[in-house]
């Protein structure tokens, strides 16, 4: 009987770390789909055809950087950084960071997907093709006039942000850290 029950308590719930919110997917049966309730820290029921995802609710780094001294960052992700050419023809090679957290997990779940989807899908390829749209409008000599290239990643940032705003994704930061 104690064996039964630690089976069914281990397989029946799911916990949701503290820094994380979860997202019930129903998989058959009467109410299949995503359930429309954000689960927050703590030990929930999960019945039989039921998936809790689980979202990071904390910032996100993403390093968009080809340093090779960036791959042990802990808790980045990391990403190929940004290659624009300029308005006069000229190669500049880019590292980044975008600061963003989760701030719906359910419109994630919904526009997007489970689990680090996010991520590969919709914050890397859209942060890339912004910057690259935003900067590349600028002389390679700008990119040492600091008030030019700050301007033109706000105006990355402020793409970027408008276009995620809707999948449930709210971008904090953009800074550019080096370029060649």
């Amino acid at each position: 009987l104690l064996v039964v029950l630690l089976f069914s308590y281990s397989s029946c719930t799911t916990y949701v770390k503290p820094g994380e919110a979860g997202v019930k997917q129903i998989k058959f049966g009467m109410g299949k789909g995503i359930e429309p309730f954000v689960y927050g820290t703590g030990l929930h029921y999960v019945g039989v055809g039921e998936t809790m995802h689980r979202f990071p609710m904390r910032l996100q780094v993403l390093e968009l950087s080809n340093s090779r001294s960036e791959e042990d960052l802990e808790g980045h992700r990391i990403a190929p950084g940004v290659n624009i050419q300029t308005s006069e023809g000229y190669a500049v090679q880019l590292d980044l960071t975008v600061l963003y957290r989760i701030a719906d997990p359910l419109k994630v779940m919904q526009t997007i997907g489970p689990g680090r989807l996010f991520e590969d899908s919709v914050v890397i390829p859209r942060a890339q093709q912004d910057l690259r749209r935003a900067l590349g409008e600028l002389d390679a000599e700008d990119f040492y006039r600091g008030d030019k290239r700050v301007q033109k990643a706000r105006a990355a940032q402020n793409a970027l942000e408008v276009e995620l705003r809707d999948k449930g994704i709210e971008v904090l930061q953009v800074l550019i850290r080096r370029y060649t």
